[in-house]
C-alpha cells in the first residue's frame, strides 16, 4: 500500500451494545468512529485503526477512497465482549501522511462495561423454580408480541405502495434477537447440552434463522404473517421444553455426587442468567413498546422511510414530526397519541431533524441521523451549529413528542 497525504481527523466515537448504549461484561458490542478528510483532494486507500486498552485488542478497517471535505463511518464489532470496568479506545490512521502536524489525527474514548446478572456465591433460589419461571416469562413475552402485532395491524389497515422495498427477513431477525430471545441464550454452557435434551432450546434460539428465509413482499399481510409464524414456532418450542424444569434437580444432584462442581456451578449460573435476563426484558415490555419496535422495523427495513422532525433550538423541544414512507400518516398519528408521548431519539429509524430558532422562524440547522443516532450529514449540510445541537441532543438522551 502506498502511503497517501491528507489531513484526516477522527470525529465522533460511539460504543453501543446490541440493545442500547449499556455494555455488559462478556457481551458483544459495536464501536463506531467518524473520520473526515479536510484536504482539497481525494485520498485513499488507508486504514482506520481501532486500539482497545492499549493493545489488548485492535482492528483495522480499510478505506478505499474519501473525497475532499467528505466524512464517513467505520465500525468494529467486538464479538467476544470485554470485562467489567472502564475501558479506553484509541482511533487513528495507518498508511497515511498528514499535510499538517497540527490536526486532530486521533480520537480517544472511555466507556464503562457493566457486570451481568451473575450468580452470587450465596445464591439460594431454587433452580427448578427459576427454570419454570423462565418458560412462563418467555410465554408472556410472546403473548405481548402477539397483542402488539394486532395493534399494529389494526393501525396499518392498507397495503404499502408498489414502490416499497421490504426486507422482512432482516426486520424479523433484529426484532427476535433484541426483544424475544435476549442475550442469555447465547450463554448456555456446553455442559447443559450434554446433560439436557436441549433440542427445543436450539430450535427456540434458531427461529430467527428461519426468519431470514421469510417470503418478501410489498404487502402488509406478509409482514404480519412472518411475525405470526415466528410466534407460533417459538410457542411450540416452549411447550416442548415443559419437562426441562423437572429434570434440573436430578441432574444437579448427580453432578454434585460425582464431584463435578464446575459443571454444577455452570448449570446453576446459566439457569439464573436465563431467568434474570427474561425477567428484565419482560419488565420493560408493554403494548406500546412492541408497537414502537414493529413501527421501527416497518420504517427502517420494510419501506426504507425516515422520520422528519422539527425542534426548537433553545430547549430542543419537538414542534412537529411525521413518518415519511408508506402508510406514514397512520404511524405518525398512532405514535403521537401514545400515553406520555413517543421518544423519537430512542426509535431505531433514520431521522432528519430541522432546528428552528422559534416556531415560526427559519430553520437554522439540519441533522441527519441514522438508526443508531450517528450523524450522517452530507458536506452540503455542514453549516450553522448543528454539531453543537447534536452534542446537546446526545447529552439530553431523549426527544419526546406528544400529540398536539
Amino acid at each position: 500500500m502506498v502511503a497517501m497525504t491528507a489531513n484526516l481527523t477522527v470525529g465522533q466515537i460511539l460504543v453501543q451494545g446490541y440493545d442500547g448504549d449499556t455494555i455488559y461484561e462478556g457481551h458483544p458490542f459495536y464501536v463506531s468512529a467518524e473520520y473526515q478528510n479536510h484536504s482539497e483532494h481525494a485520498t485513499g486507500p488507508f486504514h482506520l485503526q481501532f486500539t482497545l486498552d492499549g493493545g489488548h485488542a485492535h482492528h483495522l478497517v480499510e478505506v478505499h477512497d474519501l473525497g475532499p471535505g467528505e466524512a464517513a463511518w467505520a465500525q468494529w464489532e467486538v464479538a467476544n465482549g470485554v470485562a467489567t470496568g472502564s475501558h479506553h479506545l484509541h482511533v487513528d490512521f495507518t498508511g497515511i501522511h498528514h499535510e499538517s502536524p497540527h490536526v486532530h489525527e486521533a480520537g480517544e474514548h472511555v466507556f464503562q462495561v457493566h457486570q451481568t446478572h451473575a450468580v452470587a456465591e450465596n445464591e439460594t433460589r431454587d433452580e427448578a423454580e427459576l427454570a419454570r419461571a423462565y418458560l412462563s416469562i418467555q410465554h408472556d413475552i410472546l403473548t405481548q408480541w402477539n397483542l402488539g402485532l394486532q395493534d399494529f395491524q389494526t393501525t396499518m389497515t392498507s397495503e404499502t405502495s408498489d414502490s416499497a422495498k421490504p426486507d422482512v427477513a432482516h426486520a424479523m431477525l433484529e426484532f427476535v434477537e433484541e426483544k424475544v430471545l435476549g442475550t442469555a441464550l447465547g450463554h448456555i454452557p456446553e455442559v447443559m447440552h450434554a446433560e439436557f435434551a436441549v433440542g427445543a432450546f436450539k430450535a427456540y434460539l434458531a427461529e430467527y434463522e428461519r426468519a431470514k428465509k421469510a417470503a418478501v413482499s410489498v404487502q402488509l399481510r406478509d409482514f404480519i404473517s412472518a411475525n405470526l409464524h415466528s410466534i407460533s414456532e417459538m410457542l411450540k418450542n416452549l411447550t416442548a421444553m415443559a419437562d426441562w424444569p423437572a429434570e434440573v434437580p436430578t441432574v444437579l444432584n448427580r453432578l454434585l455426587a460425582n464431584g463435578q462442581a464446575d459443571a454444577y456451578s455452570a448449570i446453576r449460573g446459566a439457569i439464573a442468567h436465563l431467568h434474570d435476563d427474561a425477567q428484565q426484558r419482560a419488565g420493560s415490555l408493554d403494548l406500546d413498546t412492541f408497537f414502537k419496535s414493529l413501527a421501527a422495523q416497518w420504517i427502517s427495513d420494510v419501506v426504507h422511510g425516515t422520520i422528519a422532525i422539527q425542534i426548537r433550538h433553545h430547549d430542543l423541544s419537538v414542534i412537529h414530526f411525521e413518518v415519511q414512507g408508506a402508510d406514514g400518516d397512520k404511524l405518525t398519528e398512532h405514535l403521537a397519541s401514545m400515553r406520555g408521548g413517543v421518544d423519537l431519539w430512542a426509535l431505531k429509524v433514520p431521522r432528519r431533524i430541522n432546528v428552528y430558532d422559534n416556531d415560526n422562524g427559519w430553520w437554522e440547522a439540519v441533522l441527519e441521523l441514522d438508526a443508531s443516532n450517528r450523524l450522517v450529514n452530507s458536506p452540503a449540510e455542514d453549516f450553522g451549529d448543528w454539531r453543537k445541537v447534536y452534542e446537546r441532543l446526545h447529552a439530553q438522551g431523549h426527544l419526546i413528542a406528544t400529540h398536539h
